[in-house]
């Protein structure tokens, strides 16, 4: 009998056992399956969603997502997308409300439409280098604050970025050669562009406009366009009457003059930067932050006149060399047969750091200038002790020393 209840508790503790374990992964990879031809996981306890394994993601036969009938879509908070994939189809992650991050692969090519429509807490997202085409209403209604479009993007479409109410920043690359769609940059922050001269097609109402009704199209005030001459940008802000700055962008170009530097103790300065590019010199002023200190300084340089942009660079700030002198008395008496004490026998100057004291004499010790000399010398010798004085530095300062010699007559 007892060896028949312990049969039947060590099987109820084994199916608790599996129980836990059973609960525990179920609660950690919820759900996971085939989308298009990509693997899909979701990670319930990091709130994650990766799509991995394949080219293209797409909807099924229905235009349904296998999420899309998830009663906790606005519960994930990062969206990974894995290397390989080149498409990201139409509506993949709209109303993914509370998604903060988004992983792009390096081989995407296409963006479809509406694929992150109403992802209203994404704020940030980059784009890889592969990227071609933004579709239409791609990031309508996100909450991105700033976006920089890659040189490989050939197609901005219609509404890409409508009504991403806080973007106040998107940057056009030199050397991109791409077009711009109806109201691809409506009713967002956007108080002025740079548009290179690649930009070869601007439609109506792309920057520059929105509505609060609805209906009506309203020019944003004093909205500019930033841009070279004789450019379809230049037509653009022309024919709606925006303001015009003719400039060239300097944010890829080359910077010389920027060198390493040591600690002063005032504000540190470059003396010979040049922005170059191709022959070409820009003018531009110059910004300082924590040039002051031994660290990391950081040199702002934003173009002026017909040169628009800004480039940060950095330097080194070093620490300096120990400014401490040591002055000593040339000459002590100190008695054989008692100790004798010399005060201001050396002195340091204008030490950087705590101060130390180190003699070549046993019978010899410095403490704070004071010189001490133990009985036991014999009488009518003269000793000549070293002293070394060391400063142990500080942030600003290298440790240093400093050696002297001071003679001990012994009476």
């Amino acid at each position: 009998m007892k060896k028949t209840i312990a049969v039947l508790l060590a099987a109820l503790m084994l199916l608790s056992i599996l129980s836990v374990v059973s609960a525990s992964a179920i609660k950690q990879l919820a759900l996971t399956g085939k989308v298009g031809d990509c693997k899909w996981t979701y990670y319930n306890d990091l709130k994650e969603l990766r799509v991995t394994d394949g080219t293209e993601i797409m909807s099924d036969e229905n235009n349904k997502y296998p999420w899309s009938s998830w009663d906790n879509i606005g519960q994930v908070k990062k969206i990974v997308i894995g290397n390989g994939i080149k498409n990201i189809g139409p509506s993949a992650f709209e109303n993914f409300s509370s998604v903060t991050s988004v992983e792009l692969p390096d081989t995407l090519e296409n963006i479809y439409y509406c694929a992150f429509d109403s992802c209203k807490s994404l704020k940030s997202i980059t784009f890889p280098n592969s990227l071609k085409a933004i579709a239409n209403h791609a990031f309508a209604c996100c909450g991105l604050k700033s976006v920089k479009i890659p040189k490989s993007v050939t197609r901005i479409l219609f509404c890409a970025f409508i009504s991403c109410y806080d973007l106040s920043e998107v940057i056009f690359p030199d050397g991109i050669s791409a077009t711009v769609g109806n109201s691809a940059f409506y009713n967002t922050n956007l108080k002025s562009v740079y548009l290179p001269a690649g930009i070869t097609q601007i439609d109506e109402l792309a920057f520059g406009y929105y509505s609060t009704d609805g209906y009506t199209d309203t020019s944003v005030n004093g909205f500019t366009i930033i841009t070279p001459k004789n450019t379809v940008a230049e037509a653009y802000a022309k024919a709606n009457g925006f303001k015009l700055k003719n400039a060239v962008a300097i944010r890829d170009w080359k910077v010389t003059g920027i060198k390493n530097l040591t600690y002063t103790g005032k504000p540190l300065k470059q003396s010979n930067i040049l922005v170059s590019k191709s022959g070409e010199y820009a003018d531009f002023t110059v910004k300082y932050k924590n040039n002051l200190n031994v660290g990391t300084a950081t040199v702002t340089l934003t173009g002026e006149g017909d040169y628009y942009g800004t480039i940060t660079k950095t330097f080194k700030i070093s620490k300096a060399k120990n400014p401490m002198t040591v002055v000593c008395k040339k000459t002590v008496t100190a008695n054989s047969k008692k100790k004798t004490t010399i005060k201001k026998a050396v002195t340091a100057k204008n030490p950087q750091g705590a101060v130390s004291y180190k003699t070549n004499n046993k019978k010899v010790t410095v403490k704070k200038g004071t010189m001490t000399v133990a009985k036991g010398l014999k009488k009518g010798k003269t000793y000549t002790v070293k002293v070394t004085v060391t400063a142990k530095g500080n942030k600003n300062y290298k440790s240093g020393s400093r050696t002297v010699n001071v003679k001990i007559q012994v009476k």
